[in-house]
């Protein structure tokens, strides 16, 4: 049995089969030892996984030298293990055995802390440092609830050593992206409203890690959102109880998801100036066909510019003071499980 041990010990593994027989052509006449090389040079695992990597020494020619390593000491964030079933050889005794001198070491690299480090593998004087980051399998972020309702609020909050990047964005597998309300300026926080029908974590590109400033991340959360699909905003096929909407200052936006529940769902708007107002209608289903209409406060339509069969539909009105709604339309067809709608005040032309 051939002794596998890390540190100042010589770490014996296998040479193959071709190489251990004299078949290999890169180990007639090796020259003098110029570098080891690894592939890969840097690695990235995944906490809980492994990695392979290999290693040759090469003469000054790129040809393999045949020869003994030691692997120095790792920290605590990962582990590296001999392969001790990579091109073995067979023992008098017709068992299989590393051969005492290699052409090509394997390795196996498991992450087990999330962190960065390295080790450094050496054969014949020559020595090599090979960078080590273990990134999070999942993001372990917290929420103020994992059942949020339709409109409610859902603050996620990063872990320690973790932060968020300006402009990252989310998304849930199966739904609409949840919206993204705020994010802190210091990466620590996220508030966002979540689509109905959401039933899966929430997938985060563009995460950075304290251990690896350089590194860009995309996880998902370890807890499922459920959405509850109670709404705070539910649009009503009558205007008399229709959501009050209260729009966004100047230049700014407001976005919100809500569920299907008429063929005309009304909401409802109050003016005290003339307003300029942009409305995206969107749906989860572009399948169907929903317009997008404007009514005043007798029900009258006074804008179908967004009655055009696209997918999302939008609209710009300039309105006096008074009250109005914007509907989305069922035309065609079934929207699927969501509305979302996006209401920008624009300024007056």
């Amino acid at each position: 049995m051939t002794r596998l041990i890390r540190g100042s010990v010589v770490l014996a593994a296998c040479v193959g089969v071709l190489s251990c027989t004299g078949g290999d052509p890169t180990s007639g006449s090796p020259g003098t030892p110029d570098k080891i090389v690894a592939l890969p040079g840097i690695v990235f695992v995944s906490a809980g996984s492994t990695q392979l990597i290999s290693f040759q020494l090469l003469d000054d020619n790129t040809g393999q030298i045949p020869t003994t390593w030691s692997v120095g000491a790792t920290p605590a964030g990962f582990n590296v293990a001999i392969d001790s079933t990579f091109r073995p050889v067979y023992n008098p005794d017709g068992s299989l055995t590393l051969p005492s001198e290699q052409t090509e070491l394997r390795a196996t690299i498991t992450g087990l802390i999330p962190s960065s480090g390295s080790f450094v593998i050496s054969a014949s004087g020559k020595s090599l440092t090979i960078p080590v980051t273990v990134i999070h399998a999942v993001l372990p972020a917290t929420f103020n609830t994992t059942t949020p309702d339709i409109g409610q609020e859902l603050v996620l909050t990063m872990p320690a050593g973790l932060s968020l990047q300006a402009g990252a964005t989310y998304s849930a597998t199966g739904a609409g992206a949840p919206i993204v309300v705020s994010q802190a300026a210091d990466g620590s926080s996220a508030t966002l409203l979540v689509a109905p029908g959401t039933s899966a974590p929430i997938r985060v590109v563009g995460i950075t890690p304290d251990y690896a400033p350089g590194v860009t991340l995309s996880l998902s959360t370890s807890d499922t959102i459920i959405a509850t699909n109670a709404s705070t905003f539910i649009g009503t096929d009558d205007p008399n109880t229709a959501p009050l909407i209260t729009l966004p200052a100047i230049g700014d936006t407001l976005a919100f998801y809500d569920i299907p529940a008429a063929v005309d769902q009304f909401y409802k708007i109050v003016l005290t100036d003339t307003t300029t107002i942009t409305v995206n209608t969107d749906w989860a289903d572009h399948d169907a066909d929903i317009d997008q209409l404007w009514v005043d406060s007798a029900i009258n339509v006074i804008n179908c510019d967004a009655c055009t069969g696209a997918a999302p539909e939008e609209s710009t009105v300039t309105l006096a003071p008074g009250t109005y709604y914007f509907v989305a339309d069922i035309y065609d067809g079934d929207p699927g499980a969501w509305y979302k709608f996006t209401i920008t005040t624009e300024p007056n032309p």
